[in-house]
């Protein structure tokens, strides 16, 4: 059994750290062997004998939404877009750092595989939400946001955690796409079996263009040709975790400022939670 240099490198570097790894050693079948190793994450090269891995990102795409890092040594700004229009989730470049990449590795696992662990009960808005700020605090206090919370004496039915990481996505979108005085603005209101939380700003808004695709994976939009760290994944994680713990989430933008709104149920019934 013969394992290129990288192959080799990765190998310990994932086994020396806890990690369980199974290599492809015949790329003439790289797909049955994923199928059989069924793997919770994938490293490609782009280059690799026979199919690209670009061609084997989407071939696994077909079947499989685990994550697909690319680590490789091509590193032009079109390799980069096509592993994300492909269905890559992260995209790092040789010589790599090793703490970096095993970070980047931890990361999507946890994101992939923790998302299923939902604990839905009553809970008080208000506390949800002051918790979300206090997680990003550090960040609004450096970037002199000034944030006013209106009275919400709601209960809602969900996950509290989930539901504070939905809203730290939200927020730390505020600060990416603030202006030069930067406010965030929460409220509340109950409609029929709902209640209402939008999440407000007065940043540089989105493009009446981009707003039906936010929501889509990688999708950076007007925005994120300017703002360089835009990534796309965001937005794509709370419509995902939104559409399995049945929250509803829409987005409004007029020129300038955005509203992100999250619709909850009140009661028991709650149909969406999917595992």
């Amino acid at each position: 059994m013969t394992f290129s240099p990288l192959q080799k490198q990765l190998k310990n570097l994932l086994s020396g750290n806890g990690y369980e790894v199974d290599t492809a050693t015949d790329f003439s079948n790289v797909i049955e062997q994923v199928k059989a190793f069924a793997p919770h994450l994938v490293l490609l090269d782009i280059k690799l004998p026979g199919n690209s891995g670009f061609e084997i990102c989407s071939q696994i795409r077909s079947f499989s939404d685990i994550p697909i890092v690319f680590v490789t040594s091509s590193n032009t700004d079109m390799d980069e877009l096509n592993s994300i229009m492909l269905g890559g989730d992260a995209f790092i470049t040789k010589p790599y750092n090793t703490a970096i990449l095993l970070a980047k590795i931890a990361s999507l696992l946890r994101r992939a595989y923790t998302e299923k662990d939902y604990s839905v009960r009553e809970i008080r808005l208000s506390d949800v939400v002051h918790g979300a700020i206090a997680d990003s605090k550090y960040l609004l206090r450096q970037n002199n946001v000034a944030i006013t919370v209106d009275d919400m004496e709601y209960s809602i039915y969900s996950d509290d955690k989930w539901v504070r990481f939905i809203l730290d996505q939200i927020i730390s979108n505020v600060i990416k796409y603030r202006t030069g005085h930067p406010i965030l603005h929460l409220f509340a209101v109950k409609e029929n079996e709902r209640v209402v939380l939008s999440v407000e700003d007065n940043g540089i808004g989105i493009p009446q263009s981009d707003l039906p695709r936010i929501f889509e994976k990688g999708f950076t939009g007007q925005n994120g040709r300017t703002i360089h760290s835009s990534t796309g994944i965001g937005l794509y994680l709370c419509k995902r975790l939104c559409d399995k713990l049945g929250i509803g989430i829409a987005a409004r933008s007029e020129g300038k400022g955005t509203i992100i709104s999250l619709s909850f149920h009140i009661n028991d019934f709650v149909t969406g939670v999917q595992g």
